[in-house]
């Protein structure tokens, strides 16, 4: 009972009570000069409000950028054939946004050159599955139909100035391509003779007349591009019979030769002469 009676004579001691005090005080200094540091480290409350640096100059909008004690980082770049090159398309953080000093805003400014794209388009895709293709790599074309019977409603070759592209080739974003897609018609056509032309010219007689090539295949014996480009047709399928129709847009396959060309098989060939080129 004597060590109880002890302590609480201290606890409501003047000497405790001054303690107690004086802890209260320190707790509620410390827990206000803690949070003054904090906001004077953190600089809360100090916001600045981002300005509107779109259709700016890269340096105009780097140089307003910077007088807000704010950091401007072109992290991209846009190709436009309409826009002005070297000025801002896009920021982040928007015009409004309240932010730190030192914050770095994003920018996005208009290319000076078109950059490349490889056209990611074949012979056979589908003309829906090209079309999304081509927009997406931000490419212009043209559609334009040929008939065709295997290739309906599919590629048949895309050109760029007269010029055959691959899937591979690369062009320059702000040129447009011709995108070639075949059609059915019912209509029902007589295939011609080419029999004894080089291909081009056979080529060309067969679209002319509404078909196409289908394979050209050449003799094992046609080794270089001299050899190939002197061939002459030996066989085509389907053949040039009299009452033989075919759908229009359909494909005739050709087989070449470089040997000499007979001089009975010339003189029933008369009305085409392969050296000449019909269609020029």
């Amino acid at each position: 009972f004597a060590t109880s009676s002890v302590a609480r004579s201290f606890l409501f001691s003047k000497t405790f009570l001054r303690q107690l005090l004086i802890a209260a005080v320190l707790a509620v200094l410390g827990f206000f000069g803690l949070k003054w540091y904090l906001n004077s480290y953190t600089d809360h409350g100090d916001y600045i409000t981002v300005p509107n640096v779109s259709e700016m100059s890269l340096a105009q909008a780097t140089a307003q950028l910077v007088e807000l004690d704010l950091e401007a980082m072109l992290v991209d770049s846009l190709w436009s054939a309409s826009a002005t090159p070297g000025h801002v398309c896009e920021q982040s953080p928007g015009f409004g946004e309240e932010v730190k000093r030192g914050r770095p805003v994003y920018l996005t400014a208009y290319r000076f050159r078109p950059s490349f794209v490889k056209l990611g388009v074949e012979e056979g895709d589908g003309k829906n599955v090209a079309v999304i293709r081509l927009e997406n790599k931000g490419l212009d074309y043209t559609i334009k139909y040929e008939p065709h019977e295997l290739f309906y409603d599919c590629v048949i070759r895309v050109e760029h100035n007269g010029k055959p592209l691959g899937p591979k080739d690369e062009i320059r974003r702000d040129e447009k391509v011709v995108v070639y897609v075949g059609e059915r018609r019912d209509e029902k056509i007589p295939v011609p003779h080419v029999y004894g032309m080089r291909l081009d010219s056979a080529r060309k007689v067969l679209h002319f007349a509404g078909l196409t090539v289908g394979f050209a295949a050449f003799d094992s014996d046609l080794l270089t591009a001299e050899d190939t480009a002197h061939c002459w047709v030996y066989e085509q399928r389907p053949l040039s019979e009299r009452g033989t129709l075919v759908r229009v847009g359909s494909e005739v396959n050709l087989w070449l030769t470089n040997r000499p060309l007979p001089t009975t098989a010339a003189s029933d060939s008369t009305d085409y002469d392969p050296d000449e080129n019909l269609f020029d």
